[in-house]
């Protein structure tokens, strides 16, 4: 039996519900290539999270704009959610896990999170932890449909 398809990214990569996808790039200018895996996801009422550092938020919101006009719905109703991390490992898991049980308790259809790595030597958070983090977000998206 074969996963159900949540959402195809650039070029109709299938990605199935409940997996962990890891993009790599190099500049800037890409930073933003995955903005229409947000806007899907905002169209269709799932919650979007996008972790990456500050610099990166408005650009972001620029891209989406872009596609969806008007932001002000998603941010009001917290669909559409930017942080920029935290730089303890143990207050990070608890907002990431709050992130998911706050989506599963509004009955949302799914999660979307779109992480850019470098948050993590933005605030100061410790790469040994990173991975540590990362499996936190591999359990979560297993229990969730994101």
């Amino acid at each position: 039996m074969t996963a159900s398809i949540f959402t195809e990214l650039e070029g109709g990569i299938p990605v199935a519900g409940h997996e962990h996808v890891a993009v790599f790039y190099r500049g800037r200018k890409d930073a933003y290539r995955y903005a229409s895996f947000l806007a899907e996801g905002l169209a269709r009422g799932d919650l979007c999270q996008y972790l990456a550092p500050t610099a990166l938020h408005a650009g972001m919101l620029d891209q989406l704009r872009a596609r969806l006009g008007d932001l002000k719905v998603f941010l009001q109703r917290g669909t559409l959610r930017l942080h920029s991390g935290l730089a303890d490992i143990e207050t990070l898991r608890a907002w990431a896990q709050g992130v998911f049980e706050e989506a599963e308790c509004a009955g949302v259809a799914g999660v979307r999170w779109l992480e850019e790595g470098i948050w993590a030597k933005a605030v100061g958070f410790p790469y040994p932890d990173f991975f540590n983090f990362d499996a936190l977000l591999n359990y979560l998206v297993k229990q969730y449909p994101s």
